[in-house]
């Protein structure tokens, strides 16, 4: 809110501003409206776009996700945090059941950063849903490492997409690579 008090036509601190709506506050609508002030400043934002994806996979809507995380992607193809563009790709494809697509991003993301917990768990769900459970069992130990005690509870209530069937499903695939359930 201060830089957008110095800079009101900031996109960058409406971008991040969207995030604290979609991360931390979970208000999609106010996330995605303030993604759409951004990239109607500036087009080429490429985290606005990547954003926008991610608020997109948090709703359930995969074809646009992957369209809005592909596009920031193109449009920052050497960003020093590549890793995060990639997650977030990688949630993207997940959510609109490209699997083999999500894993190679989550792979690429691991790559480039291995203590990345979202590369990490993304690929756990990838692998999980792919019916790579012995992989995804690896992946869920490289969570576990990063955050010791996460539960299947812990990630439900701490995901943006809440409750929603998609988050569940999710969930799932992470129960059935050995993420400890955890109370409700």
């Amino acid at each position: 809110n201060r830089a957008l008090d110095l800079d009101p036509d900031s996109s960058l601190a409406l971008t991040m501003l969207g995030n604290v709506h979609t991360s931390y506050l979970k208000d999609l609508d106010r996330a995605e409206w303030l993604y759409d002030q951004a990239l109607a400043l500036n087009p080429n934002e490429s985290l606005a776009w990547l954003q926008k994806g991610n608020a997109r996979s948090f709703r359930g809507d995969g074809a646009n996700a992957l369209a809005f995380a592909q596009r920031a992607v193109s449009l920052s193809p050497l960003d020093p945090a590549s890793h995060f563009y990639l997650t977030i790709l990688a949630g993207a494809a997940l959510t609109a059941q490209d699997y083999g697509q999500a894993i190679e991003a989550a792979t690429a993301s691991v790559r480039l950063n291995q203590t990345h917990l979202s590369s990490h768990r993304v690929l756990a769900i990838a692998l999980a849903m792919s019916g790579r459970l012995d992989e995804a069992r690896a992946s869920v130990r490289h969570v576990l490492q990063l955050q010791p005690g996460l539960t299947v509870a812990d990630y439900v209530a701490q995901s943006p997409a809440g409750a929603r069937a998609l988050a569940l499903s999710f969930a799932d695939a992470l129960q059935r690579a050995g993420l400890p359930a955890g109370s409700p």
